[in-house]
């Protein structure tokens, strides 16, 4: 039988099963009823942790899988949710199409995740794809990122509305975004 759960990399404390008794007021509100009477251990996990069991002899720990970033998850959000304005509409242009928005996912998730930066804005092209702007306060300074529906890719960062680089984007390698950024902070 468990008579012990450690779950130091989550508590820093590991629990007796007299300790976890002592609090069976808390089990049956969260349970329906009181602990000891639980006999799945994973009946006493599940409301609290999702993650892989690892069993050993005495005791157990949890291995907590990665939960998704709230703002990681709010940029794909605001990605996917883009509109084209009726005024674009009336006028022909294409909205940013499944492809266009995926691939801006995966970059601005990978910027924001890589360089810590969230967009200042998320929106539609009017060149007919998806356009994410970051601004450097600092330098008075913008990213401006466009992923058209053909699926090219450019950037261009200004300042003062002064076009200081432009990068026309071929290679999947990581390293342009690099470049891109350190262009953007000098």
């Amino acid at each position: 039988m468990l008579t012990s759960f450690q779950a130091n990399d989550i508590f820093d404390t590991t629990y007796t099963q007299d300790t976890l008794k002592t609090n069976a007021q808390y089990d049956k509100a969260i349970y329906g009823k009181a602990l000891e009477q639980v006999t799945d251990i994973n009946e006493r996990i599940e409301p609290f942790l999702k993650g892989t069991l690892k069993e050993s002899n005495e005791s157990f720990t949890i291995e907590i899988k990665d939960f998704p970033d709230p703002a990681a998850e709010q940029i794909k959000s605001s990605i996917h949710a883009i509109k084209l304005p009726n005024k674009w509409v009336k006028e022909g242009i294409k909205p940013p199409n499944f492809l266009s928005k995926e691939i801006a996912e995966q970059i601005a998730v990978y910027i924001y995740t890589t360089f810590h930066l969230f967009p200042n804005r998320v929106s539609a092209s009017i060149e007919e794809g998806v356009f994410l702007n970051y601004r450097n306060f600092n330098k008075e300074k913008d990213l401006s990122l466009e992923v058209y529906n053909d699926l090219e890719i450019a950037a261009i960062i200004n300042q003062n509305d002064k076009i200081l680089k432009t990068f026309d984007i071929k290679s999947k390698d990581p390293e342009i975004y690099s470049q891109i950024i350190k262009s953007f902070y000098e």
